[in-house]
């Protein structure tokens, strides 16, 4: 990390009985974005959590 955030990180942690760390992994990174996505104008994407209420 550079020198503007220096040494801060997160930990993400699942606890639970027989889980599938490739699939947790496989899973978690179809989330992330494309560096092509990441360029793009961010309010012309879907949102999947948007809920009318």
């Amino acid at each position: 990390m550079g020198p503007e955030f220096g040494d801060r990180k997160t930990n993400f942690v699942f606890i639970g009985v027989d889980l599938e760390g490739g699939t947790i992994i496989r899973e978690l990174d179809q989330c992330l974005l494309t560096a092509e996505e990441m360029e793009e104008d961010w309010t012309e994407m879907e949102d999947p959590y948007t809920c009318e209420i």
